[in-house]
């Protein structure tokens, strides 16, 4: 994960801020309003938050993303997406493409309420693993 820096912090405190950094001296070339340390750190903090939430999402989005195209290949399919491709017109794997389809549209739909309920103090944050888990299963 990238380190948030005393000038992310300021550029996402002060948009259009034009200041050089050196060592703990900022020198600021603008009139903009100039945040004072505490609120720098502040924000140096809040942003680190930020980033690594975002990077939970991304790795439970990659894992749900890797969970439903490894079910789709036990189907013979390439991944989820190529599935989808048989589920909307008539031949013979429509029925079988578009119950994972539907499947798969359920998986991200129990994510986003479990984020959702996290995101709102309702659950625990809970291992990848754990997601996985409360995911609807695949039935034929």
């Amino acid at each position: 994960m990238k380190t948030v820096t005393k000038g992310d912090s300021i550029r996402s405190l002060v948009p259009g801020s034009k200041f050089i950094i050196s060592g703990d001296i900022i020198d600021w070339k603008c009139d903009l309003e100039q945040p004072t340390s505490e609120e720098i750190d502040s924000e140096i903090v809040r942003l680190t938050e930020v980033m690594s939430e975002k990077m939970q999402r991304d790795t439970i989005c990659q894992e749900l993303q890797n969970h439903l195209d490894s079910q789709a290949r036990e189907l013979r399919y390439d991944n989820i997406l190529s599935c989808r491709s048989y589920a909307w017109y008539e031949n013979e794997y429509q029925s079988e493409a578009l119950w994972l389809s539907q499947w798969s549209s359920q998986c991200w739909s129990t994510l986003e309420t479990i984020e959702r309920d996290i995101k709102e103090n309702k659950r625990e944050v809970t291992s990848i693993e754990e997601i996985l888990k409360e995911l609807p299963q695949y039935t034929v």
